[in-house]
C-alpha cells in the first residue's frame, strides 16, 4: 500500500542525575532530580526517507504541579542499528542526531498518549549509510528547563512509532477551464410536461399540463367591492374577453369576520353568489354593506 501506516513498538528507559539507569519505562522532567528518559524502536521495517513519522509515548503518571510545563528536547541516538537501551547507556557519550524537537507538557492526563513529530529525526538516521530493515532506532528526552522548585514529571511506560511511507494522495482536480455553453433560441428551449401518451416534442397546448413558454393562468383584475344595492341586486364587472374565464369570488357577509369562497349560479338566490358570462362577471348581494373580493383570471396568456 502506497501510504501504509507502519506501527513499531518500542522499549523504554531512564536516567536520573547522578543515578543508575533504569529500564521499567522512562521519566521526563524532574522528581527531586532532573530527569531524562530515552526510548528504542525496535525492528523497522523501513529503508530510504519516509513522509511523517510520530512518536508515541503513553503517559502512565504525570504530576504538573501548578501546572507548570515539563520541558524536554527530543533527539535521535545517530546510529545504524542501537542495542539495548541499559546496555548501551544512551545519556553518557553518545552522538546525536542533528534533528530534534522541543516538547512541552503542561495540562497532560496520566492515562494519555502524548505525540511527537519526528519526522526529520527518523529521516536522519534512516539516512546513515548502515541502516538497513529490521534496524532498531532510538529516542533520547532530556530535561530542557523543567522548573525544580517542585516534582514535575511525566513517567511512561509504553511507546511505539508510527510511520508513513508517502504522501497521502492529492486527488484535488486541475482546474480546467471551460468555454461558456452556447444557448440556445428562445422558443427552442424551455420546460414542457404533457399529459400521458402525448409527447411534449410536437403535442397541442391543450395536452400541456405546464410549460414556460406559455402561462396557463394569469390575473387580469383583482379587487375587493362593497354593495350598496338592496337585496336581491346584481352588480356588474365587465372584462370583455369575449369567453367565460376562470374566477375565484369571496364573500364578506355583515356581522361576519371570515371570507366564504361563494358559490357560481345561474338563478336567483337571496344569498350571496356570482354569475359569469364570456362579458360580465356578476355579483349577487343579500343585503347592503356586504363585501366581495373576486379575481378575474386569462387562459393561456401568450407571453
Amino acid at each position: 500500500m502506497a501510504n501504509e501506516l507502519i506501527f513499531v513498538p518500542g522499549e523504554g528507559a531512564y536516567e536520573a542525575e547522578g543515578s543508575t539507569i533504569g529500564y521499567t519505562g522512562m521519566w521526563i522532567g524532574y522528581y527531586t532530580t532532573p530527569l531524562n528518559g530515552a526510548v528504542r524502536i525496535l525492528n523497522i521495517n523501513q529503508t530510504g526517507s519516509v513522509n511523517f513519522a510520530m512518536l508515541m509515548i503513553y503517559a502512565s503518571a504525570v504530576d504538573p504541579s501548578n501546572n507548570q510545563a515539563v520541558k524536554a528536547k527530543i533527539r535521535g541516538l545517530d546510529y545504524d542499528n542501537y542495542g539495548y537501551l541499559p546496555d548501551n547507556n544512551p545519556f553518557s557519550g553518545k552522538d546525536y542526531t542533528s534533528a530534534y524537537v522541543n516538547k512541552e507538557w503542561s495540562s497532560t492526563v496520566a492515562g494519555s498518549w502524548i505525540d511527537i513529530e519526528c519526522t526529520s529525526i527518523v529521516n536522519e538516521i534512516m539516512g546513515r549509510g548502515g541502516w538497513s530493515s529490521g534496524n532498531a532506532m532510538a529516542f533520547i528526552a532530556e530535561d530542557n528547563g523543567t522548573a525544580t522548585d517542585k516534582d514535575r514529571y511525566v513517567w511512561c511506560d509504553d511507546a511505539y512509532l508510527i510511520i508513513r511511507k508517502s504522501a497521502v494522495p492529492d486527488f484535488t482536480p486541475d482546474p480546467t477551464t471551460i468555454s461558456a455553453p452556447s444557448l440556445p433560441d428562445t422558443e427552442d428551449w424551455g420546460i414542457k410536461i404533457s399529459k400521458p401518451g402525448s409527447s411534449v416534442l410536437d403535442c397541442p397546448e391543450n395536452d400541456l399540463f405546464f410549460t414556460t413558454r406559455r402561462k396557463t393562468v394569469k390575473v387580469l383584475t383583482e379587487d375587493i367591492y362593497t354593495s350598496t344595492g338592496e337585496e336581491g341586486d346584481w352588480i356588474t364587472i365587465s372584462h370583455n374577453l369575449g369567453y367565460v374565464p376562470f374566477v375565484s369570488v369571496f364573500g364578506l357577509e355583515i356581522g361576519s369576520s371570515n371570507w366564504k369562497k361563494l358559490p357560481l349560479v345561474t338563478y336567483f338566490t337571496d344569498r350571496m353568489t356570482y354569475y359569469l358570462d364570456d362579458t360580465n362577471l356578476y355579483l349577487h348581494s343579500a343585503q347592503a354593506g356586504e363585501k366581495f373580493y373576486y379575481r378575474i383570471f386569462v387562459d393561456r396568456l401568450t407571453t
